[in-house]
């Protein structure tokens, strides 16, 4: 088993901050870079195999709405040298530390919200900076996660394919409680789409149960994602921890025991409890 983290930040990280900043977690590479490199090595020392830039909304249409979107180029870029930075310290040549390149469903979904050729084109454009950004400052994988719109899945694939180098993708899709996607895709219809863009990886995400259920629907279809990534946390939002230790265990000590899914971890937002514990798991005859 191969252990992934999602994007790890706090609102509470932001004591450097300006006003406008305040919660814009996508520029804390800029603004404290030693903070975000402390958090990727204790999550890379916690048994973490591959950590995400937290670049999850580092693209201008949401930077905008902190008066930043001249920086998402930036902020991507330092995101990506600094969790590079902190995997290569952690990498040895028999168990190398991976770099998840986060990119986000942005704050506008094509199929739901409209806007035709023009608003897919400026969201390609977005996506387009982003990844390279992403891929100059050293990432191994582009991960496009939390996917709730497969509109917005191909504008990002679209993207990734303009830069013209060869780089593997992580496409996630993002469940809910009644089984599908925003977008009304189901775990099927989003995995063939995935599979159909070319994606390398292909994963479910969500809160745990919708999360597990997708991985259900698709195996008893005979796929199986290669990725099951639940997010724990829910950021800006009362409910804060959605799990603990214990029900992520629950969870997901079977597929882990299971063996068929290759990449098993924690998505938005990691904590290092919850990836020692998965870690242990991993490990013949431990946790």
């Amino acid at each position: 088993m191969t252990l992934w983290t999602g994007e790890r930040w706090r609102y509470d990280w932001f004591d450097d901050a300006t006003p406008e900043q305040i919660g814009c977690g996508e520029l804390l590479a800029c603004i404290d870079p030693e903070r975000v490199l402390r958090e990727h090595r204790e999550l890379l020392a916690a048994g973490a195999d591959a950590i995400s830039t937290i670049t999850f909304g580092a693209v201008a249409a949401v930077m905008e709405e902190y008066g930043l979107a001249a920086r998402a180029a930036e902020a991507n870029y330092e995101n990506a040298r600094l969790a590079r930075m902190a995997c290569d310290e952690f990498s040895t040549p028999a168990r190398p530390r991976k770099v998840l390149g986060g990119m986000g469903p942005t704050l506008h979904l094509l199929s739901l919200q409209g806007g035709g050729a023009e608003r897919a084109a400026q969201m390609e454009a977005e996506y387009r900076v982003q990844a390279e950004a992403l891929v100059r400052g050293g990432v191994d994988v582009l991960h496009i996660d939390c996917c709730m719109d497969r509109e917005n899945m191909r504008a990002a694939m679209r993207a990734i394919a303009s830069l013209g180098v060869a780089v593997p993708v992580c496409i996630t899709g993002e469940f809910e409680e009644m089984g599908s996607m925003l977008d009304g895709a189901t775990p099927v219809a989003f995995y063939d789409c995935a599979r159909d863009l070319g994606a390398t990886w292909v994963g479910v995400t969500g809160h745990l149960g919708p999360a597990l259920r997708a991985l259900q629907d698709l195996e008893k279809t005979g796929r199986t994602p290669d990725a099951v990534l639940p997010a724990v946390f829910c950021p800006g939002s009362e409910i804060g921890w959605m799990e603990t230790v214990e029900t992520l265990l629950a969870g997901l000590a079977p597929v882990i025991a299971a063996g068929r899914v290759p990449i098993v971890g924690v998505g938005r937002v990691p904590r290092v409890d919850f990836v020692a514990a998965l870690a242990a798991q991993a490990v013949p005859g431990g946790g």
